[in-house]
């Protein structure tokens, strides 16, 4: 589980996604986070956890 805190008013925000990879691939596996009270959560599946490890990174839609 990914959790993050995005230090802008709701209204600003239109997505946020999750982008992870195990280390080493070529391309990311994109997913949408939900908002849950004050934070964002996306999910990296537990088959991804494997002793080589995680790339992982979020990108933030604004509507400014």
């Amino acid at each position: 589980m990914i959790e993050t805190f995005i230090d802008l008013p709701d209204y600003e925000i239109k997505n946020v996604t999750l982008f992870y990879r195990l280390k080493g691939e070529i391309k990311y596996v994109e997913t949408p986070m939900y908002k849950i009270d004050t934070e964002y959560l996306g999910e990296i599946p537990s088959n991804f956890s494997k002793m080589v490890g995680v790339e992982y990174f979020l990108i933030v839609d604004t509507y400014t």
